[in-house]
């Protein structure tokens, strides 16, 4: 019925309770469990192959590393049932996830969406992150929603039709818009199936070369649509999906830059070559003023009044 596929990279600290949580809202259900080990160096392999040895439905395989992508594309290719869900390592599945799930499956739709629960390591903090709203044109919601793989279950055939592009830093942004052309039937559950957690220290908006990779991406996804002849029906969807994951999130990345005005500049020029009246678009009025804000500083390539602003804020919030 349903394979999920765990690529594992060096999570030693975290592989456990991941994999326990699957083996617990599984007891009842007929769950494929692919354990990619993606060149792990750690003991990661240790803690899988426990689970393999005791389950018979938990399958360890070791491959040399590929990255995210590669070993989600190999999971796929081992897996033997039609329904496919993606699990990072590090996090982990309600115990009422299975159950939901295969209630959904039952009505045979193109893709299963539901909600994420972020959880911060050593903190009570959570967060709960809605991700379908109810649509007669599924597409309009989809596309308003995170293009994350992990808070989905897909068709096999479609992820076969549309596998993660390797090497590209944004994979799930890349793949996962292109995929909704090909859906016809959402099913929504409404419940924090998948447990997001989010690591101590991590910091969100770093800048590396690979944040580059978001115009790679986005490219994908509009010659997609341009090729499907829906670029002009989904304009305004897609619109706002590049004004959030390009004005909104990776401008922030590149305010962490060396170069941040040269970095603005690609991101304004993207969106002048395809949304050139972006401002107009509804979902960008409905963003919050913080957010709004920053857009149009770093569209403008005002660097040095965002950095004002900044500092400013910290003065505040130090006092």
């Amino acid at each position: 019925m349903l394979s999920v596929i765990i690529p594992i990279y060096n999570v030693e600290k975290y592989l456990y309770d991941c994999l326990q949580s699957c083996f617990v809202a599984s007891k009842n259900h007929e769950v494929q469990f692919l354990l990619i080990d993606d060149g792990s160096k750690d003991n990661s392999k240790v803690i899988a192959n426990q689970f393999c040895e005791k389950y018979e439905n938990f399958n360890y395989y070791y491959k040399d590393n590929g990255g995210l992508s590669d070993a989600r594309n190999y999971g796929l290719l081992q897996s033997k049932y039609d329904y496919i869900f993606f699990l990072d390592s590090d996090d982990k599945v309600s115990i009422d996830c299975f159950d939901l799930i295969f209630e959904k499956i039952e009505q045979k739709p193109d893709i299963i969406v539901f909600d994420m629960l972020f959880v911060w390591e050593n903190s009570d903090e959570t967060k709960y992150l809605k991700c379908f709203d109810e649509s007669d044109d599924p597409i309009n919601s989809l596309l308003l929603k995170t293009p994350s793989a992990c808070n989905k279950v897909f068709k096999k055939q479609h992820l076969l039709d549309n596998k993660f592009p390797l090497g590209l830093y944004y994979e799930d942004l890349a793949t996962i818009p292109n995929i909704y052309l090909q859906v016809k039937k959402v099913s929504y559950i409404n419940s924090p199936l998948y447990i997001y957690l989010q690591r101590t220290g991590s910091i969100i908006y770093t800048f590396s070369d690979k944040t580059l990779d978001i115009f790679v991406g986005l490219n994908r996804i509009v010659n997609k649509y341009k090729d499907n002849d829906l670029f002009e029906k989904y304009n305004e969807q897609l619109e706002y999906f590049c004004i959030e994951h390009l004005l909104l999130y990776s401008n922030r990345r590149f305010f962490n830059s060396n170069n941040p005005k040269d970095y603005f500049k690609l991101s304004s020029d993207f969106m002048l070559k395809y949304f050139s009246n972006w401002k107009n678009n509804s979902y960008y009025k409905n963003m919050s003023l913080n957010d709004k804000l920053f857009i149009k500083l770093s569209f403008n390539g005002n660097v040095m009044m965002l950095k004002s602003i900044i500092n400013l804020k910290k003065v505040i919030k130090g006092k």
